[in-house]
């Protein structure tokens, strides 16, 4: 199914679903949500908080990888095949979901 994830500033990871127009929480953050990336098969979902976590998650919300990261990024890309995460600098955070 098609869904957007959204992360807020006061730390809520929301699953909106597209064709029930249905929002569930799926995860607390603290500090807040600042960036959330996809991988490119959409499998997995990188997400940075403004209390300098980085966290590499399922689809099925499972903690893959936490780390603390000095450099604090706006934005990163993820990838499944090395666990690359590289950051650039963006200020729009939106993940889409690939359809399972």
């Amino acid at each position: 199914k098609e869904a957007l994830i959204i992360g807020t500033s006061v730390g809520l990871l929301l699953l909106h679903e597209v064709q029930s127009n249905a929002i569930e929480v799926v995860g607390r953050f603290d500090g807040g949500v600042k960036c959330i990336s996809p991988s490119p098969d959409g499998d997995l979902l990188a997400i940075t908080t403004g209390l300098g976590q980085l966290l590499v998650m399922t689809h099925d919300w499972d903690v893959l990888f936490e780390t603390a990261y000095e450099d604090r990024c706006e934005d990163f890309d993820v990838s499944k095949d090395f666990f690359i995460i590289s950051c650039v600098k963006y200020s729009i955070c939106v993940g889409v979901l690939k359809p399972s």
